[in-house]
């Protein structure tokens, strides 16, 4: 069995990785999100940026649809959960609220009771 020199075996990892795909831009228009989304109509972060600019656009309903199929899709994503609840919720202002992905409000902090345990114990 060959055997090969670290450098090579480093380089061609580095070169794997570089070819992997990368996130994609979130997209400037109406007719980005919808060249994307037909590239990858199953990717749930294209499916959300069309969604985004559908509802820019005025087309609430598409929006719902396209945020209800994402959630199909990932239902782990919180941001399309929070985009979808605030839809629901009879905002316009989806995407663009200002506050972190969980939905929470400038300003609100989350319940320190629902942080999860750490993962190790202390140092001593």
């Amino acid at each position: 069995m060959k055997t090969f020199p670290p450098c090579c075996v480093l380089g061609s990892l580095l070169a794997a990785l570089a070819a992997l795909p990368t996130a994609a831009a979130e997209p400037a228009s109406l007719e980005e999100a919808r060249a994307q989304y037909w590239k990858t109509p199953h990717d749930p972060a294209a499916i959300n940026a069309l969604a985004l600019r559908l509802l820019e656009a005025g087309d609430a309903a598409g929006a719902r649809l396209l945020l209800y199929r994402a959630v199909r899709i990932a239902p782990d994503r919180v941001d399309i959960l929070a985009n979808l609840a605030r839809l629901e919720a009879g905002s316009r202002a989806v995407g663009a609220m200002p506050g972190d992905a969980a939905g929470l409000p400038d300003g609100a902090q989350p319940d320190p009771a629902l942080d999860p345990p750490p993962l190790w114990p202390a140092r001593r």
